[in-house]
């Protein structure tokens, strides 16, 4: 399995915000964090923690909107790297229309939703690619 690198995370944050145009400031506000995010998963690739792909991802989506590891974009950037994690990994996350991402990591933020949970609607939304 392929995980993310900090550098790569730092990118995808970059690309999502200068593409946005909201005004949203560039930085990492919870570097702890961030660190924990980056160093940790990948040392959990023996599945005893977080299982499966899938779960991965969702680690990588609650981590980042949770823990507010950056200054803005938290729920878009969360996305934009469960996307690329993926790909990585030879899925395809087919995310619905906006309104529903905004929906869905608003309750990933407000709601706690667990893991599985978002695992599952991460799941729904992704497709296997054939090689």
């Amino acid at each position: 399995m392929e995980y993310l690198s900090k550098q790569e995370i730092l990118d995808i944050h970059e690309t999502v915000l200068l593409a946005s145009k909201k005004g949203d400031v560039l930085g990492v506000l919870n570097e702890h964090a961030f660190s924990m995010l980056t160093n940790n998963l990948p040392l959990q690739s023996n599945d005893d923690f977080y299982p499966g792909i899938f779960i991965k991802a969702a680690f990588y989506v609650r981590t980042i909107i949770k823990e507010h590891i950056f200054v803005s974009g938290n729920k878009r950037i969360s996305m934009a790297v469960a996307k690329i994690f993926l790909q990585k990994n030879d899925r395809i996350f087919l995310l619905p229309e906006d309104e529903e991402v905004e929906r869905f990591t608003k309750n990933v933020d407000i709601k706690n939703l667990p893991l599985q949970e978002i695992a599952e609607w991460i799941q729904n939304n992704s497709l296997k690619v054939k090689i």
